[in-house]
């Protein structure tokens, strides 16, 4: 059985990674698709998003930044955080 989750994802795929913020997070064993393109997929991963702490949230966006993930992390959209880094290096 596999689960969809980014938390889960990438604690599978390193191991070494032990932050709180991936064991506790709410797509943790969620089934819905974190990695989709189509609206409705990602219109649910967002909501999953939505149930964890800002703490949390920030985390999962802070790590997805630093690591040019796609899809869905810490309540964002791969192009919202292209976004985030242009404003960035511009306040930079």
């Amino acid at each position: 059985m596999s689960n969809a989750g980014i938390a889960h994802h990438h604690t599978n795929n390193r191991p070494h990674l032990s932050d709180t913020w991936m064991r506790n997070a709410a797509c943790r064993g969620s089934e819905e698709d974190f990695h989709a393109d189509n609206l409705p997929d990602t219109r649910a991963a967002l909501e999953v998003c939505k149930r964890c702490p800002e703490t949390t949230k920030q985390a999962c966006l802070e790590y997805a930044l630093e690591r040019y993930e796609e899809g869905v992390w810490g309540q964002t959209t791969t192009n919202r955080r292209k976004v985030i880094r242009r404003e960035r290096r511009k306040a930079s």
